[in-house]
Formats: C-alpha cells, structure tokens, sequence
C-alpha cells in the first residue's frame, strides 16, 4: 500500500525534519529581528545644544533623568509617550505641544511681525511650514549631537522652567503635593522628558515618519497616525 503524505509526514522522520525546520526558522526570524530592532531604537544624544553651542543636556542627564522619574514614581501620576497614569499631565506630549506654540509666536513676530494669535489664515498657514520644517528638517535625534536653533533652545528652557514649577511646587489639583523633588533633580527629569519629545517630534533618518510612528498627533505640525506610518 502505497504511504500517504501525511504518514510520511507523521513518520519519525517526517517530524524530526518538520522539527529542525521550524527551529531553524524561528531562530532566523529571532535573529532578524533582533538586529532590525537595534536600528528601532531611538538613540539618546551625547548631547543638545543650542546653534550658539551651549550645552543644554547631555547623554548624562538624560539617563540621570530617567532614574529621578522611576525614583519618584511619576510614571504612576502622569504619563510619558501616552503609558502611566492618567492624573497628571502626558509630559512628552506637553513639551512637544509648548515647543510647537513657542515656535508659532517665534516666528509669527519674525515673519509678520505680530503675535500667532493676530495671524489671518494665510499667514499662519505659513507660519505652520516653517515650524514644520525647524521640526522635521532642523532638527534631527542622532547619538552624536542634536542641535536645537535658538528658537527652539529658549523653547526648551521655557519648558525646563515650568517643568521645574510643576514637580517641585505641586499641583494640587492633579493630586501631586509638590515639596518632594529638589529644583536640580527636576531639571534633570526635564533633560529626560524634552528627549521624550525629540522622540516624538523628529524623522528617522531617510523617513517621513517619527521615532514611535506618528504619535502621538500633533494638529500644529500636521502630525497624526494613518495607515501609512508602518
């Protein structure tokens, strides 16, 4: 009687190379992966300056930064990249947010003179690409050196400034007492929540598309997720 396939495939045989063949290749597909995820990552700059080279933060900071956050456990207050908890701010989101209004008054006076909300359409509708274009073009997050413009580096100290006021001084009506974190330990965190942002708001290298894909959206920008992000 002639063996059917799938006895042949049921067969001791049949297993032991089904076996090898689908070890071999999920330890492909696990290798593969592994190395495409490295080239995911977004990397942490050795430092931020500003285009007159003042040192805003360094690699030091940000990573400083990191562990002040986990030490006072403000990822169970508020949020970073859109994950912790829902009582305080997204923190990522509000650097991003604040830099775009900065630029928008920045250059709104450059260009025209006046102030973003004294703007008719048209002209904002120009003040939109080149905020754009300081975000997406001037701008780009790298392991060597992230250079902010001058626009952009005030911008950052703005958000230093009422990042520190926040953690330090409290926001009661967001259940967060404040009188916990020193004045130097949250501009560390600002060092890391402003990278935060960097990852949110800057193109991969050779892409149209941020570190974590288009989030979170951002009207200011034009930035928002679609089916094309992946």
């Amino acid at each position: 009687m002639k063996e059917s396939l799938l006895d042949k495939f049921m067969s001791r045989k049949g297993l032991y190379t089904a076996f090898w063949v689908f070890a071999i290749f999920m330890v492909s597909a696990i290798i593969y992966f592994t190395a495409t995820l490295q080239k995911e990552v977004p990397p942490i700059p050795h430092q931020v300056v500003s285009e007159a080279g003042d040192v805003l933060y360094t690699y030091d900071d940000v990573v400083e930064g990191k562990g002040y956050f986990q030490e006072f456990d403000l990822m169970d207050w508020g949020t970073l990249q859109g994950m912790g908890a829902y009582m305080g701010p997204d923190l990522t989101t509000d650097f991003f947010h604040k830099r775009a209004e900065y630029l928008y008054d920045f250059y709104a006076n450059k260009m025209y003179g006046k102030l973003d909300k004294d703007l008719t359409d048209i002209e904002r509708g120009g003040v939109k690409e080149r905020v754009k274009q300081a975000f997406h073009k001037e701008t780009t997050l790298n392991a060597q050196k992230v250079v902010y413009s001058s626009a952009s580096a005030n911008a950052y100290k703005a958000n230093m400034d009422y990042l520190i006021d926040l953690l330090v001084n409290g926001d009661k009506e967001r259940a967060f007492p404040g009188g916990v974190i020193r004045p130097e330990e949250a501009e560390k965190n600002a060092a890391f929540v402003d990278w935060s942002q960097l990852v949110v708001s800057s193109h991969r290298p050779g892409t149209e598309r941020n570190w974590s894909n288009n989030g979170p959206p951002e009207p200011l920008v034009d930035q928002g997720n679609s089916w094309t992000n992946n």
